[in-house]
């Protein structure tokens, strides 16, 4: 791989992992947690964001924190069912489709 191959990806591997530490820090995630993510460039020069390997009460804070700073889940609007739609070739499938209310 050439030097300059290596150092792109290095560069876009740390503007990632930096973006991620940013974010978590923004929600509260202590730096403790935050040091574990780290940029990471492989031998065929992909860059990868390595989040290490968490002890079980580190990712239940990563975890916290991402459920608070998800928005709250939409319910659609229309009531929605599942039927069987028959292919005429093959098993068929499960489709969704609006479910029509009851009169």
């Amino acid at each position: 791989m050439e030097m300059q191959t290596w150092r792109n990806a290095r560069i876009t591997a740390e503007t990632a992992a930096q973006a991620l530490q940013d974010a978590l820090a923004s929600l509260g995630v202590p730096e403790r947690v935050r040091q574990s993510i780290r940029p990471v460039v492989t031998a065929s020069g992909r860059a990868y964001v390595e989040i290490g390997m968490p002890g079980p009460n580190i990712a239940e804070q990563l975890a916290e924190a991402l459920r608070a700073a998800a928005p709250p889940a939409r319910r659609p609007e229309v009531p929605v069912a599942m039927r069987w739609l028959d292919t005429g070739s093959g098993p068929g499938a499960m489709v969704p489709v609006v479910a029509k209310p009851n009169p």
